[in-house]
């Protein structure tokens, strides 16, 4: 049986990786935006939850921190921040959940 609530979605960060624009922005580019649907769209995924975070505001805003890993690939794991770091889609940095 399959159970469907919105009380099940969140908004997921992935864990250690940050835009490689050096701005305050941290906003993430079209061009790396592209790559990571390309990455993630139509595979099979694995999310670990490093971190989670709720909030009780107006909006109620929950945020969880994962690894998030491509598991079509000759039979491991895969880390897709580690491809985006790589391809220099993306920089190393400490997890963070930034409200």
């Amino acid at each position: 049986m399959l159970f469907r609530s919105a009380d099940l979605f969140f908004q997921c960060i992935v864990s250690g990786i940050r835009p490689c624009d050096d701005s305050q922005s941290q906003q993430w580019n079209d061009e790396c935006m592209r790559r990571f649907e390309e990455l993630t769209i139509d595979k099979m995924l694995v999310a670990r939850v490093k971190d989670g975070i709720y909030r009780y505001t107006y909006a109620e805003e929950r945020r969880v921190l994962i690894e998030l890993f491509d598991t079509s690939v000759d039979d491991k794991d895969v880390s897709v921040a580690d491809i985006l770091i790589t391809e220099g889609f993306a920089k190393s940095s400490e997890p963070t959940l930034n409200l």
